[in-house]
């Protein structure tokens, strides 16, 4: 919606303005995936020439970094609020999904994070990503055992709650199919066209929600030292954005994948995919514990959250 003036002569009236162009692209990105997101068609909406928009901004690129960390912030807010409930409820019954035993059609997954029964549904279906069991996929055994030197209950054990971590992660991820498909491009795209002053704040940025994430993954899985919960939280975003690419193949994909159903077993499933990849890593990282004899160095906790968006 354009401002109602049409000279920005106040800071107060810049700020507006900026703040309309990224509300537009915002607008955009719940219509259209983010290669659709052209500067041109951003500044017919936004009722502005292109020249004008990028006195606010210097790229498109920069506008969708912006939006990129505001999802995250959003997302990570919202998780501040649900995580630590719906993993520490240790193990309650009502909280997993009837068919797989994840978090899915449960309370956690779909009070806590709008329009997650859909994604959830999706994911609960057996062989969705070319698995065999659902309740096993990887073929790893008996998902409610922990290998940690542990003598807590099994649902409360750290490998439990690794696991129901990271069903909620992948849930909360797929309802924001915007955050997804921004970190999808992140590397590739979106920190290609900018000044080193853009792709500083936004870095900054990116570890400071590392951390915020890393701290919420300690709430619920206090066992991980804090560089381990921050490589866990860097894994999180960097292989969402991968998932997320490889979950929604082209058309002629789509096609290929329909004629030939020995292909069928290659189209994954973003939210059973996700949980799977996580559970695997957590699970590496608890089974690894105390034994890299490694230490924190200065400016390693950074570099560990340093995919996150």
């Amino acid at each position: 919606m354009p401002a109602p003036f049409q000279r920005a002569r106040s800071d107060e009236q810049r700020a507006a303005r900026r703040q309309a162009i990224l509300d537009t692209a915002a607008q955009m990105l719940a219509d259209m995936p983010v290669a659709e997101v052209s500067l041109n068609a951003l500044s017919r909406r936004v009722c502005l020439a292109k020249s004008n928009v990028l006195r606010y901004f210097e790229s498109r690129e920069e506008i969708l970094l912006e939006l990129l960390d505001a999802e995250s912030r959003a997302w990570l807010d919202r998780l501040a609020e649900t995580l630590p409930t719906a993993v520490l409820a240790g193990g309650s019954e009502g909280r997993l999904g009837p068919s797989t035993g994840r978090a899915g059609d449960s309370a956690a997954g779909e009070g806590d994070f709008p329009g997650a029964r859909a994604s959830a549904g999706a994911s609960g279906s057996a062989g969705a990503d070319g698995s065999g069991d659902p309740g096993d996929p990887l073929g790893t055994g008996d998902k409610g055992t922990s290998t940690a030197p542990d003598d807590a209950p099994d649902g409360d054990s750290p490998m439990a709650r690794g696991d129901r971590l990271s069903a909620v992660l992948a849930t909360s991820l797929a309802a924001r199919p915007v955050l997804c498909d921004l970190t999808s491009a992140q590397a590739g795209v979106l920190e290609r066209n900018v000044s080193p002053q853009v792709a500083l704040a936004y870095k900054r940025a990116t570890v400071e929600n590392a951390h915020v994430l890393a701290g919420l993954v300690r709430q619920c899985v206090p066992e991980l030292d804090e560089y381990d919960a921050l490589r866990f939280a860097g894994v999180v975003m960097l292989t969402a954005g991968s998932v997320w690419t490889h979950a929604h193949p082209s058309e002629a994909m789509l096609s290929a994948y329909e004629a030939d159903p020995a292909l069928a077993a290659l189209r994954l499933d973003f939210t059973d995919t996700l949980r799977q990849a996580l559970e695997v890593f957590m699970a590496g990282l608890l089974a690894r514990r105390g034994t890299r004899g490694e230490t924190l160095a200065p400016g390693a906790a950074g570099a560990a959250g340093g995919v996150l968006a």
